[in-house]
């Protein structure tokens, strides 16, 4: 019964997290497609996506098969 909780938890703190990433990166897009035009907010808005993928699940993947 234990391990299944923290399956459980183990996969909504990982939802979770996939959609704070995706309200930020939202909140960034929005911001700099005021402040400096659609082109250049989509670019950084996928950066800071490939940045996230890459330090939220990349890495702790990454770690898990060494």
């Amino acid at each position: 019964m234990t391990w299944e909780r923290l399956k459980a938890a183990n996969r909504l703190s990982i939802g979770g997290f996939a959609f704070l990433a995706l309200a930020m990166i939202g909140a960034i897009f929005l911001i700099r497609d005021v402040l400096i035009g659609g082109v250049a907010a989509a670019v950084s808005a996928v950066g800071l996506g490939v940045v996230f993928v890459w330090y939220w699940y990349g890495q702790p993947l990454l770690s898990l098969r060494k």
